[in-house]
């Protein structure tokens, strides 16, 4: 059987949870979004915990809301991409180019 000498050490609570929360987040993905992230690689590094961690104390959005702009923008309200922009000073044009098109 398996026995741990000490060499294994255990994750902190804090560094489980937001495991726990990426986990759950790109589990709630679907199939085609999935192949999506993996084929392209342009969302799979946006999954940064350090990073999430950060943007979400600088915005006051709760890590959840901040992988669901940075993976599925789209199911992300306007209210939190507008906090998102203002606080991360990001031009809007940035993150929805598609509400900038100009019709002729």
């Amino acid at each position: 059987m398996f026995q741990n000498n000490g060499e294994i050490i255990p994750e902190t609570e804090i560094e489980n949870q937001n495991l726990i929360d990426i986990d759950e987040q790109i589990q709630s993905l679907q199939l085609n979004e999935l192949k999506k992230i993996f084929e392209t690689n342009k969302a799979a590094y946006k999954i940064d915990e350090i990073s999430i961690i950060e943007k979400a104390k600088i915005t006051g959005l709760d890590k959840k809301i901040i992988i669901l702009i940075e993976t599925k923008k789209e199911k992300a309200t306007l209210e939190q991409l507008m906090v998102y922009c203002s606080k991360l000073h990001i031009p809007y044009q940035k993150i929805v180019p598609e509400f900038f098109i100009q019709n002729r």
